[in-house]
């Protein structure tokens, strides 16, 4: 059995279930295709909300991430992970960076002996997998790196496709996208620039935007922007295209907007993991994919999402935890 502790927005969920899924798969092959279930937590949501049952992901129940562990684990598990939760919060209030990160490192190893995988700091962080012989697998964290489930590519792509038919009101939409050098040009601010998390998520600004729609301007013949953004106002106020454009009416479910993005040809992407995914889950292989020279503003949070193809933008915005000196 595997236990997937899921929460935050859809990009976010589509990384907790890759590695489970991964996980699965693995142990599929270890164990001689021995059934697996796919438990899922799923508690909080922040950004763009959605839910995996809307998407052809293995059938699975959903219970309180907060009684993952302790309702579905051994107790063995259910001991451990209590423990490891109360020395962290000990840790962290009492505790210097070094000792902090030294526990860390060694709990995710001792703690995925037992079955319980973990993920934190994915740009330093080594991956500690459980062996084939524990019968209860649960993961939490983020997992924001595709060193988790690489090998099953074909796989999450068939399974972050949405179970519902393209959208009526869109069919204009998809017809423009599928004949055209469509490029998905998505824009998020909104909750990214109140003041909660400006600091750490603030780095797309108008002059990375800009720049990005200049560069496939001048590397796709023709380009068609289907721009994609919780501030479309914004866009037209701000954003100098001057090329054919649509906009996405910002009214569709969740599960249609990431296939209208993933549809397109190319893509100019913010720092948002549903971006990354719409991008990854593309089917050209010849796309260009323009994304921020980082990720986050955090200098210990910044690389894990970057990939080899991306072509790295300049932005203009000032990194608040690098100092000027």
């Amino acid at each position: 059995m595997i236990g997937c502790q899921i929460s935050g927005g859809l990009g976010n969920q589509f990384f907790r279930y890759a590695v489970s899924r991964a996980l699965m798969e693995r142990r599929k092959a270890n164990r001689k295709g021995k059934e697996t279930m796919l438990i899922t937590g799923l508690l909080d949501t922040h950004g763009v909300s959605g839910n995996l049952y809307d998407f052809n992901v293995v059938e699975h129940i959903q219970c309180d991430n907060k009684r993952l562990v302790m309702v579905y684990g051994s107790l063995l598990q259910r001991i451990a992970f209590a423990s490891d939760r109360v020395l962290r919060r000990v840790l962290n209030r009492m505790s210097p960076p070094i000792l902090k990160h030294s526990y860390n490192d060694l709990s995710r190893k001792l703690l995925a002996k037992l079955g319980l995988v973990s993920s934190y700091s994915p740009d330093t962080e080594p991956i500690y997998l459980p062996s084939s012989n524990v019968d209860k697998v649960f993961t939490f964290g983020s997992f924001e790196k595709v060193d988790y489930f690489l090998g099953i590519e074909d796989v999450l792509k068939k399974e972050f496709t949405p179970v519902h038919p393209c959208l009526k009101a869109n069919e204009k939409l998809y017809q423009v996208i599928r004949n055209t050098n469509s490029v998905c040009l998505a824009i998020r601010r909104g909750d990214f620039m109140n003041d909660v998390n400006k600091k750490i998520f603030y780095v797309c600004d108008l002059e990375y935007f800009q720049r990005g729609v200049d560069y496939i301007k001048k590397h796709v013949e023709n380009p068609v922007f289907i721009v994609f953004s919780n501030d479309i106002d914004w866009v037209k106020a701000n954003l100098n295209i001057d090329s054919e454009v649509y906009f996405e009416s910002g009214k569709d479910p969740v599960w249609e907007t990431f296939r209208l993005m993933y549809s397109c040809k190319h893509f100019v992407i913010s720092n948002s993991t549903l971006h990354w995914w719409a991008q990854w889950r593309s089917e050209n292989k010849e796309k260009i994919v323009v994304a921020p020279e980082r990720w986050y503003n955090d200098p210990s949070w910044n690389e894990h999402l970057m990939l080899d193809y991306f072509v790295r933008m300049p932005t203009g915005v000032k990194n608040p935890y690098v100092s000027s000196k």
